[in-house]
């Protein structure tokens, strides 16, 4: 079930804003659930499975359950007299279920107890809570009949002129992640920890600190022998994205219905870190630490002739 709601004003002739709800509701969501699966406890596997004549028991099902509610800002504003458009993006979005909208999304779940698998309705892998997006492009003001060098000779034009600066900034807050028991508590095939405070809002002094210790680790415990953890699915909050992404560009008139256009791109312009997620094995040295980081600043050069 889908459903939205959006309201389109133009403010000014050069200003306009959109705002929006969009919202899902997921009921009868696929995922593979596992008929044999054994009950916490001690002893042998065997003992404790549902079916004990059968082995592997699992198959599509179609019980699952979702949510997803966002408000959506878009605003788009122009400055005709200084060449520039801006246009500015913002969503509030919370997504949560036991499932994923949508076919076959089971691998990114896994349910600590299939026996009380609806426990497991939280914060999904796709809840990003935050999204800001801004754009804009700029034809710089040098050359003829710009505010600089206006009066300049064609060769000098074709040199300075023409010129656009454009960039794209994207700010958006981390996803939420499990953690599980490296260690199988629970005896049943799987277990997690218990949580006994909230690990998020962490404080970090530096960035050494939010390396080693993403999110406050002594927020788990073991659980106590044969169950499954009382920690929920998506407790963790992973880093978020602030990228800033740049470009300068120019087309040159080579001859009649022919161009040149020239291009310079900065992906990460500032090499800002953005860190991957920390590591979710309770029970290893990785817990809560950050391994790895998404790649730094990239510039490409381009040139494409169009005739």
């Amino acid at each position: 079930l889908q459903y939205s709601f959006g309201v389109q004003r133009e403010i000014t002739p050069t200003l306009g804003l959109e705002v929006g709800y969009v919202g899902n509701k997921g009921v009868k969501n696929w995922f593979t659930y596992s008929f044999n699966t054994p009950v916490a406890g001690p002893g042998d596997i065997a003992s404790r499975v549902p079916f004990p004549q059968y082995g592997d028991l699992s198959g599509p099902v179609s019980w699952g359950a979702s949510h997803y509610d966002a408000l959506q800002v878009h605003v788009r504003k122009r400055y005709d007299s200084a060449g520039l458009l801006f246009i500015g993006s913002y969503t509030w979005a919370h997504a949560l279920g036991n499932t994923v909208s949508g076919p076959e999304f089971e691998e990114n779940f896994s349910y600590r107890d299939f026996h009380n698998w609806k426990e497991d309705y939280g914060n999904t892998p796709y809840d990003i809570r935050h999204l800001l997006s801004l754009s804009w492009i700029y034809d710089l003001p040098f050359g003829r009949g710009r505010h600089f060098a206006g009066d300049v000779g064609p060769v000098v034009n074709q040199i300075i002129g023409g010129w656009k600066f454009g960039g794209i900034v994207a700010f958006n807050s981390g996803t939420y992640l499990t953690p599980n028991d490296v260690v199988d508590v629970s005896n049943a095939g799987g277990s997690r920890p218990d949580m006994i405070c909230n690990p998020n809002h962490q404080s970090h002094p530096n960035r050494d600190a939010a390396i080693n210790e993403w999110f406050n680790t002594t927020c788990f415990q073991r659980a106590p022998l044969y169950t499954f953890g009382n920690t929920g699915f998506g407790v963790i909050k992973g880093p978020g994205l602030k990228n800033f992404d740049l470009s300068v560009h120019k087309q040159f008139a080579v001859a009649e219905g022919k161009r040149l256009e020239f291009r310079a791109e900065f992906f990460n312009a500032f090499n800002h870190p953005n860190f991957n997620n920390p590591g979710v094995d309770f029970g290893t040295g990785d817990f809560g630490v950050i391994s790895s980081s998404l790649p730094g600043r990239d510039i490409q050069f381009g040139l494409r002739f169009d005739f």
